[in-house]
């Protein structure tokens, strides 16, 4: 076995073990770090531990800086229900053949909200609430087919007049075979402090997430990817699975399936689908 192969697999048995010593229920902070920023990744299911093509790969996996040959950039926009919405840019560029660097911005606001006294009673005041990331990452290539790769963020939200930070860092690992048809990765997210608001303070969304990807055809028009992701303290491991499609070399569709939903929702909550536009 070759030693970047045994190494990640050593590395999912550890992921594995964390997972059975630190789960558990609770509440956890800045919530809006689950939030995946990629139309691509998303309509597969949210399966990406282990791409290693995606302008976003300071948030997915910070090894897959080391990938790219050249600049990337991307820029998000998702509006949820109530009036939030969620903006995103990231960028990433080589540093040399076996370096490459990200940086990144996450913004999540919403509309402005009537405030009201302790009685319940409107103020004629609004106040808004956000939050905010702002990641750096690095990735490094040790060898032909294997890369490792970490990223600090600064997290900040506010609500009203108030204000809470944190910082954490993410670590990843990314193995591809020598003729790029399989490729497996694991990454950890927001390890870091907990943020507080007054005297309450809640620990990051820590997250554990592994992952291999297959592209069975000669073309390689097809992907099909698999993830095993934990949030620590929901205290389960949920499935993700996906695949991509390219009809033409300029059209792509994709279709994804994610066990996390689910179980408070229905079967049909965790399919999700996509297309992509090559120019």
């Amino acid at each position: 076995m070759k030693p970047s192969l045994r190494f990640l697999l050593v590395i999912i048995i550890f992921m594995s073990l964390a997972h059975t010593s630190l789960a558990g229920s609770g509440i956890t902070g800045a919530e809006f770090l689950r939030i995946n920023p990629e139309a691509r990744i998303v309509g597969m299911g949210e399966t990406y531990a282990a791409i290693d093509s995606t302008a976003n790969a300071a948030f997915t996996n910070p090894a897959a800086l080391a990938n790219n040959e050249q600049r990337n950039i991307s820029a998000t926009h998702i509006v949820w229900f109530g009036g939030v919405q969620d903006e995103t840019l990231y960028y990433q560029q080589p540093l040399s053949a076996n370096w490459g660097m990200g940086a990144g911005l996450t913004y999540l606001h919403m509309d402005a909200m009537a405030a009201r006294d302790d009685a319940g009673v409107l103020t004629g005041t609004s106040y808004r609430a956000t939050d905010t990331a702002l990641s750096l990452g690095i990735g490094k290539k040790l060898a032909q087919t294997f890369m490792v790769g970490s990223n600090f963020k600064v997290i900040q939200s506010k609500l009203a007049d108030k204000k809470a930070q944190s910082y954490a860092v993410d670590a990843g690992i990314l193995w591809k075979d020598i003729m790029g048809k399989l490729a497996a990765g694991a990454v950890v997210q927001n390890i870091g402090t907990k943020i507080k608001f007054d005297q309450e303070s809640d620990p990051l969304p820590l997250a554990l997430r592994t992952g291999i990807i297959y592209s069975p055809l000669e073309e390689r028009n097809l992907l099909l990817a698999c993830d095993a992701e934990s949030y620590l303290k929901d205290g389960k491991i949920n499935i993700h699975a996906g695949l991509e499609y390219w009809l033409t070399s300029f059209f792509a569709l994709r279709a994804g399936y994610k066990t996390n939903t689910i179980a408070d929702l229905d079967t049909i909550s965790g399919i999700s689908a996509g297309i992509g536009i090559n120019i």
